[in-house]
């Protein structure tokens, strides 16, 4: 901002004053002998040497890393250090369960961006991820495309719980009022519901602890102008022959305790009924998210995947029938595509992430035949 300002300037007359004229003389007066500066010729020469410099060892340059779009892509499920690191970091970049370095799930070893020539920059813009086994997607990311928040299903439905062990929508909360990232991705994040008599009593309750918890906890810990992204839930891609074994899975997976068959579950649970669940989940999400418009943007892939009963196979896991999650490499630019801040973060090199894909259903059929699983139950 700028101001202009105002001087006073004072006028000189043209012609010098009569006594300035006096003082005038081609001939300077003669000076007193007493304010005469003494000589300097009786005083002997000096002649400054500099003191001589002092010589630095050589350090070489250190060698410059190769370019990492030189490595092949493979599916490691995980993203090298991130340039913007979070103040208080909870449990990111790990494994739901101890599955070894480079299975799907595990955060533990590099993974080579898909962008060569050093890697992107993004600048100042910065975008989280939070949620449980479904963000490992978005580390076929290039590297500090995001940061990503990884939390074992169990602990992130106890959301609203106070008396919670690991207390992890506290942490949540107090992690984005450190970070100030200016958007920020919830992935099935949701508080545990109740035993209820239906599914849709279920469903409500789930959707109202959740939407709380983001409005009380969340929204007033985001920078201004800061969105917040909430995912939708995908269709079930398990089917019912399979969800016995799938549960006894992931059970055990997050060391859960043993629970009764599904034949004695209090509702129905089968393909119809569990595919009618999410799609009144998502649209009280919609709806939720549309109540705060420039803050909330709800997020729905499930229009890319099929015709909303039924999922495509081509996205399914094909060599285990108990695999919740759909495939990353098929299914990662249908995310991009509905979240405007990852648009410019993806390159489509269909060759790298099908490659990928080979590398991770090879790796699975060797598991099977080391585990000799039988009937499709196998670990992620």
């Amino acid at each position: 901002m700028f101001a202009n300002s105002s001087s006073s300037y004072t006028r000189r007359s043209s012609s010098p004053a009569p006594d300035l004229l006096a003082r005038r003389s081609s001939t300077p007066p003669p000076r007193p002998a007493s304010a005469r500066r003494p000589s300097l010729s009786g005083l002997p020469s000096y002649t400054y040497t500099p003191p001589p410099a002092i010589p630095r060892p050589f350090v070489s340059p250190p060698a410059r890393a190769p370019s990492p779009s030189s490595r092949p892509l493979t599916r490691s499920s995980s993203t090298s250090r991130p340039r913007y690191v979070p103040a208080a970091p909870l449990a990111s970049y790990r494994s739901p369960s101890p599955t070894p370095a480079g299975r799907r799930g595990s955060f533990s070893s590099p993974l080579p961006p898909l962008l060569g020539r050093g890697g992107p920059s993004w600048g100042d813009e910065k975008l989280e991820i939070h949620g449980d086994s479904y963000v490992g997607v978005f580390s076929l990311l290039p590297r500090g495309a995001c940061v990503i928040s990884k939390y074992k299903g169990a602990s992130a439905k106890g959301l609203n719980n106070p008396n919670s062990a690991l207390g992890v929508g506290r942490k949540l909360a107090q992690q984005i009022e450190s970070s100030q990232p200016g958007a920020v991705l919830l992935m099935q994040l949701k508080s545990r519901g109740p035993e209820a008599l239906k599914p849709s009593d279920w469903v409500r309750t789930v959707a109202r602890q959740y939407e709380t918890y983001i409005s009380a906890e969340l929204l007033p810990r985001m920078a201004q102008g800061g969105k917040i992204y909430v995912a939708g839930v995908t269709p079930p891609v398990v089917e019912d022959g399979y969800l016995e074994l799938c549960v006894q899975k992931y059970t055990e997976k997050e060391n859960v305790g043993p629970l009764p068959p599904l034949s004695q579950a209090y509702h129905s649970h089968d393909h119809r009924t569990r595919t009618t669940m999410v799609k009144a989940y998502n649209q009280l999400l919609a709806a939720f998210c549309a109540r705060f418009p420039g803050q909330l943007v709800f997020v729905d892939i499930n229009r890319y995947l099929g015709d909303g009963e039924r999922v495509n196979p081509a996205f399914i896991d094909r060599e285990d029938p108990t695999n919740i999650h759909l495939l990353w490499e098929r299914t990662l630019k249908f995310w991009c595509n509905e979240i405007p801040i990852l648009r410019g973060r993806y390159t489509r090199d269909s060759a790298k992430l099908e490659s990928s894909l080979e590398s991770f259903h090879a790796e699975k059929r060797g598991r099977m035949l080391q585990n000799q699983v039988t009937r499709g139950l196998v670990s992620v």
